[in-house]
């Protein structure tokens, strides 16, 4: 798999989402994470980001897994404002946190997917 510049600059914002989650599930009580809503708003900026390095791909339509991560990028951000809005409890925090790992998922497995069609499509077929 090629790693590309816009894969390496997500993944360690996927990693600082993770270390917030396990470390407020853990009762960590870090300056910006000490409430629910606190670490939302970190967990959310860091899921703009991850979206923001892909964003001009996930927009454009161009293909059915494209369709699919914009769709599940549009519910991501449904669910961080429904939380950032309202009190933020525990399941939201966790409910937002999860729909951002599956975005950064969908976005890393769509580039993998695509390096490899584009990988292989340069081979001929021999006569």
């Amino acid at each position: 798999m090629k790693i590309l510049v816009k894969d390496s600059m997500a993944t360690p914002l996927a990693v600082l989402g993770g270390v917030v989650m396990f470390a407020k599930l853990q009762d960590y009580h870090w300056w910006l994470i000490g409430s629910w809503r606190g670490a939302l708003w970190v967990v959310a900026l860091a899921g703009v980001f991850i979206l923001l390095t892909s964003f001009k791909e996930v927009i454009s339509f161009d293909s059915g897994a494209g369709m699919i991560e914009a769709a599940w990028w549009l519910l991501t951000a449904t669910v961080v404002l429904g939380g950032l809005t309202t009190v933020t409890t525990k399941l939201e925090f966790v409910s937002a946190s999860v729909c951002i790992a599956v975005g950064y998922l969908l976005q890393m497995t769509r580039h993998f997917w695509r390096f490899e069609k584009l990988q292989h499509a340069h081979y001929g077929h021999a006569s």
